[in-house]
């Protein structure tokens, strides 16, 4: 098995569990702060996409609930691993030490 390939599977299940990351946010959020919650939910199309920016933001500092900052801290931990994970997926089909590479001769001509 490449590193590829474990790079992706990493990713793969990051993607997966981010979904319950915001889903504990959400929760810890709604049982503690039930107006802040109301705000976050009339104000956006998308809660979870609210939630994460609440949770990247730090707007949990404000409430000085230090079971929110702890599931905020987690999930911020949570997100910058992900991103690490992706940069050295994406290093490693650009620049071949996986084992596997993306040349630019395999793309369409229409990026070249």
């Amino acid at each position: 098995m490449t590193i590829t390939a474990i790079l992706f599977a990493a990713f793969f299940i990051g993607c997966i569990a981010q979904f319950f990351v915001i889903a504990h946010v959400q929760t810890v959020l709604r049982r503690r702060h039930p107006q802040v919650w109301q705000e976050i939910e009339d104000s956006a199309l998308f809660t979870s996409r609210a939630v994460s920016r609440f949770i990247l933001d730090r707007r949990d500092k404000a409430l000085n609930d230090p079971v929110l900052s702890a599931a905020v801290r987690g999930a911020q931990w949570f997100y910058y691993g992900a991103f690490v994970v992706w940069a050295l997926l994406a290093a490693s089909l650009f620049l071949g030490f996986g084992g596997k590479h993306i040349d630019l001769d395999q793309w369409p001509p229409v990026f070249r």
